[in-house]
């Protein structure tokens, strides 16, 4: 939850309607306008993070950017093809010597499961599809529950 900080300029202005206007480059602050547009003045972020707060989340984001590249780019060293030289026309031969112990290894050790169990737990599950698709009770249990009470019919009165 974000809150915003109260400043001296709004004292006395319980109960005015205003209108905020977020501006996407000063996130740590906000316009507060009448309804016609005429500023009142600014409310800053209340709970603003301190200069070390943000420079240790800077050092954790490089680290962790540092982290996926170093990741993705081993992850692609194993793809490349790597062949023989050959000093006359030929096939092309690749040089992937590889066991078969390490084959039917490496795949099942990157096989991730079911996307659903490394999903955030306050994510939407999709809406069931309709009643006349053929779906397989698995696809079926990982949707959400539908409202099945039917809405009442409104008779409009004489």
């Amino acid at each position: 939850m974000v809150g915003w900080g109260v400043g001296d300029w709004m004292t006395g202005q319980a109960g005015r309607e205003v209108t905020v206007r977020f501006m996407p480059h000063h996130t740590h602050e906000m316009d507060v306008c009448t309804r016609h547009g005429c500023r009142l003045g600014a409310a800053h972020l209340a709970d603003r993070a301190t200069d070390g707060q943000r420079a240790a989340l800077r050092r954790a984001r490089a680290t962790r950017a540092r982290r996926l590249r170093a990741e993705a780019k081993a992850a692609e060293q194993p793809r490349r093809d790597r062949f023989a030289p050959a000093t006359l026309p030929a096939d092309a031969h690749r040089l992937d010597a590889v066991t078969a112990h390490e084959a039917d290894r490496e795949p099942a050790r990157h096989y991730d499961g079911d996307l659903t169990e490394s999903a955030p737990p306050d994510l939407i599950p999709p809406a069931p599809p309709p009643a006349d698709r053929a779906t397989p009770d698995t696809l079926k249990a990982r949707t959400r529950p539908t409202d099945s009470t039917p809405t009442p019919a409104r008779e409009d009165a004489p």
